[in-house]
C-alpha cells in the first residue's frame, strides 16, 4: 500500500512541476534579447556584468547571469532562477539553483516530466542528463554543493 501511495504521490507532484519548470521559461525562448527577457519576467532583477558581481552568481565558466528571480517556489522548493546569456546578451540558458537537499526530489520530479534520464552518475556528486528532442534542449541536474537544475538548447557539439 505504501508503494502505491508514494508512487500517487510522485505523479501528483510531478504533474503540478510540469507547467513551471520548462526550459523555454515560461514565454521566454532561448535567442531572445535581455530586454525581451526582462519584459517576459518583471520579478527578475538585473545583474551587472562586472565581474565582482558576476562571483556571485555564477557557477560554471563561461557563464554570463545578466537577470536572476529569487525565491522561485517549485512545489515548496525555492530556487534562484538565473538567466544566462551569451557575448551578444542573448538569452542562452536558464538555470535552477537551490539547496543541495533538492536533489533527490528534482531527480524524480524531472524523470516523471521527461522519462529515464539519458545519462546519470551516482557519488560525491550526481548528475543527470536528459534531451528533449521536440523543444531541442538539454536538462542538466547537478548537485555540487546546490542542486543546479540547467534548461539549455542542444548543439550539434560532440
Amino acid at each position: 500500500m505504501k508503494t502505491i501511495h508514494k508512487t500517487i504521490v510522485a505523479t501528483i507532484i510531478s504533474l503540478s512541476l510540469c507547467g513551471t519548470a520548462n526550459a523555454d521559461w515560461r514565454s521566454d525562448k532561448f535567442g531572445e534579447s535581455l530586454e525581451k527577457v526582462k519584459k517576459n519576467n518583471p520579478h527578475a532583477i538585473s545583474v551587472s556584468d562586472n565581474i565582482e558581481e558576476q562571483r556571485e552568481f555564477i557557477v560554471m565558466k563561461n557563464d554570463k547571469v545578466l537577470l536572476h528571480e529569487p525565491d522561485y517556489d517549485i512545489d515548496g522548493m525555492k530556487f534562484d532562477v538565473r538567466f544566462l546569456f551569451d557575448s551578444d546578451n542573448k538569452l542562452n540558458g536558464i538555470m535552477l539553483c537551490g539547496d543541495g537537499i533538492y536533489y533527490d526530489r528534482a531527480l524524480t520530479l524531472l524523470s516523471g516530466k521527461y522519462g529515464r534520464p539519458s545519462t546519470i552518475s551516482f557519488g560525491n556528486m550526481p548528475d543527470a542528463t536528459w534531451a528533449d528532442q521536440t523543444k531541442k534542449m538539454q536538462i542538466r541536474l547537478i548537485r555540487i554543493f546546490y542542486t543546479l537544475i540547467r534548461y539549455s538548447p542542444q548543439t550539434d557539439r560532440l
